[in-house]
């Protein structure tokens, strides 16, 4: 994904660290304390660029892992396509809301946190395409808009689901709470952005 957008929009090795390990600390906090409003500015893991101060969209994603399938399940998931604070605010903001509002989930418990691993998508800003035929899979979030609805996924998603074009606006259509052929309809359009992944391994 790296070499696919465009220079400003990159991160460093560093700046994707730094915000790794402000999610871990956040995380840590609010499930250990789910009224804890400590500002993130406290809690720096090192030096903030420029990068780590623009206002980015950003998505926290959790994963538990499961020993028996020796894979992940989504844990939860919530974050901002445009953003109105800094890159790493909205990073520590959105973990708290995955850890414990995002409404699919019972909030994180602390038994859970070692089988836990944090995943951060920054994005780029959205941006109005003509067709859905411009959809990449695996490359572009996709939102959809129909009227007051509106759903997105983020890159990974089709990849992860195994789902074809077809298969992925049928989803989002649903998502949206519409019918799942929503997508065909002339009045529904889509905006594409892109995003930098950046995930930890599980903790321990």
């Amino acid at each position: 994904m790296k070499d696919q957008l465009p220079l400003q929009d990159r991160l460093t090795e560093y700046e994707k660290q730094f915000l790794l390990q402000l999610a871990r600390t956040r995380l840590q906090q609010v499930v250990q304390n789910p009224d804890d409003r400590q500002n993130s500015d406290q809690y720096f893991p090192g030096i903030l660029t420029p990068a780590l101060g623009e206002f980015r969209g950003a998505f926290v994603s959790l994963y538990a892992k499961d020993d028996v399938r020796n894979s992940k399940t989504l844990r939860g998931c919530i974050g901002l396509l445009i953003a109105d604070q800094p890159l790493y605010q909205t990073v520590w903001e959105m973990t708290k809301s995955a850890a414990l509002f995002d409404t699919r989930f019972m909030p994180v418990q602390m038994h859970e946190l070692s089988k836990l691993s944090i995943s951060i998508s920054v994005l780029t800003q959205p941006k109005k395409v003509s067709s859905y035929h411009d959809i990449r899979l695996g490359i572009d979030g996709v939102i959809l808009h129909h009227g007051n609805a509106q759903a997105v996924f983020l890159p990974e998603v089709a990849l992860e689901q195994g789902w074809n074009l077809e298969q992925t606006l049928s989803a989002l259509s649903q998502k949206a709470g519409l019918s799942a052929h929503a997508w065909r309809d002339a009045q529904t359009t889509f905006e594409l952005f892109q995003a930098i992944e950046i995930a930890e391994h599980y903790h321990n």
